[in-house]
């Protein structure tokens, strides 16, 4: 295919409507990911607030909905890489934007950072059936290595690339997490009732329960990863919306259903002594109920954790792209591959630091608190960007045509759900949860963001700067 230059610049552009419904809508599921939803996310779920792991599902996507109507809504209008960057540079001032900008790359990395670490868990049980008890530091950076390699195969090259592996890795793991789940309903057909679905029979009482629902905004983020690769997409102002909405919705549903059946697999005291001895619940789950066919639970974790870094190397790969293309970052990461039309030094640049954080952070916490803790931290991110989405969301279209729903009472609720969470996530839950893994998270968030802030507010090129509309301007419908 022939390279695409932009009229003006005559520079090499991301590669327009390479991609449709299914693909980018793959892409914000993968990030979401069905089967680590289940196999991370729920034993941090059951060990946290009890077997209500479905009503912490539910409740988290209630108050993600909003957010994502937010996302689909600017969509419509404003097809970007830069996604929330954009937007908020646009809606209020460039230096707002770049800020934020800041902190959906550091949301994206967040989400980033937690996948090598994750195949490594898987891969060293995996060579367990083979005899190799791989227990030590070296197995793990040995499966921070593979894992980071075998997405470099799949991210550097055109982005159908990148997507066809997104959808062939969701495919798998979706139909191995569902097939477990219906093997445990059968087997508790006659017990099942509405005890998972209750609050009332969680345990810590309301401070767990928002404790919990940390691990299922966790589990939520990345629906909007769609929104990055907008410039990619065929018709985007009308596949975009879509893609974002449903990304959320049938994820949503497929782990509702799939944490009720298993529920009744094992006890939270089983799940928290596996936990504790480093071991991934759902491999001895699946032992109890296919035996040897339990090896497909540690391939479908390495294969789910492959798609989610492929998933999310491409959002934040555009967002850099994005901010180096209007030169409030190193204009550097604003250049594309001239073969591939892909944002090769945005990547070489994330993959650095995936490596890098896993290799320091799993040897000074452990792998799985440092799972924990990258994932505390990234929600922390996720819901600034998504608070600020909603914020976007009122002033671009107080000057255009405003729907009191969708521009107004939508986007106020999104803001205000987020405030709350994260006062009574962090400043509450995480804040008593001890220094390691609760309080110094707490810590360096704040001091992250107001690095961020201040290191923009010292930028006095950042005033004049617009960010580029995307296909904002040009993409007829």
């Amino acid at each position: 295919m022939a390279q695409i230059l932009d009229k003006d610049t005559q520079r090499v552009t991301l590669r327009r409507g390479a991609i449709g419904l299914v693909a980018v809508a793959s892409l914000g599921a993968i990030m979401m990911s069905p089967a680590l939803g289940i196999y991370s996310w729920f034993p941090a779920i059951m060990t946290t607030a009890g077997g209500i792991v479905p009503f912490i599902f539910i409740l988290a996507l209630v108050v993600s909905v909003p957010t994502a109507i937010s996302y689909a809504v600017i969509s419509r209008t404003r097809p970007s890489a830069g996604s929330a960057y954009t937007w908020v540079a646009e809606a209020a001032r460039p230096r707002i934007g770049t800020w934020l900008g800041i902190m959906l790359a550091l949301y994206y990395l967040g989400v980033l950072a937690t996948m090598p670490v994750q195949f490594a868990l898987y891969f060293n049980e995996f060579l367990g059936y083979f005899g190799v008890h791989a227990t030590g530091y070296g197995y793990f950076a040995i499966g921070v290595l593979l894992s980071s390699a075998a997405v470099a195969l799949l991210s550097y090259p055109e982005v159908k690339i990148s997507a066809r592996g997104a959808v062939t890795f969701m495919a798998f793991e979706s139909l191995v997490v569902l097939a477990l789940s219906i093997t445990v309903g059968f087997k508790h057909g006659s017990s099942l009732g509405a005890a998972p679905l209750n609050p009332a029979t969680g345990t810590g009482g309301a401070t767990a329960i928002f404790g919990a629902l940390i691990f299922g905004v966790l589990a939520f983020t990345g629906y909007d990863a769609a929104t990055t690769v907008a410039e990619e997409t065929k018709t985007p102002k009308r596949l975009v919306p879509m893609a974002v909405v449903s990304a959320l919705v049938l994820t949503a549903v497929f782990w509702i259903v799939c944490s009720y059946l298993l529920s009744y697999s094992a006890s939270v005291s089983q799940v928290t002594k596996d936990i504790a001895q480093g071991v991934t619940p759902f491999g001895p789950i699946a032992k109890v109920y296919w035996g040897k066919g339990s090896i497909l639970v540690d391939i479908t974790g390495m294969t789910a954790s492959l798609g989610v870094y492929v998933a999310a190397i491409v959002g934040v790969g555009r967002v850099l792209y994005a901010m180096g293309r209007d030169r409030v970052l190193p204009r550097s990461l604003g250049r594309l591959h001239a073969k591939h039309q892909t944002p090769w030094n945005a990547l070489h640049v994330l993959f650095f630091l995936a490596v890098a954080t896993n290799l320091i952070g799993g040897a000074i916490l452990g792998t799985y608190n440092f799972l924990l803790w990258v994932g505390n931290a990234t929600v922390w991110f996720a819901l600034i960007t998504y608070m600020f989405v909603n914020l976007a969301n009122i002033l671009l279209h107080r000057r255009e045509q405003f729907n009191w729903l969708s521009n107004g009472v939508v986007p106020v609720l999104g803001v205000a759900i987020c405030i709350y969470l994260i006062y009574k996530g962090f400043f509450v839950s995480l804040w008593d949860a001890g220094f390691k893994t609760g309080r110094s998270v707490v810590l360096l968030c704040l001091l992250l963001t107001v690095v961020a802030a201040v290191i923009v507010a010292l930028r006095r090129d950042l005033g004049s700067k617009k960010p580029s509309p995307g296909l904002a301007e040009s993409a007829g419908e």
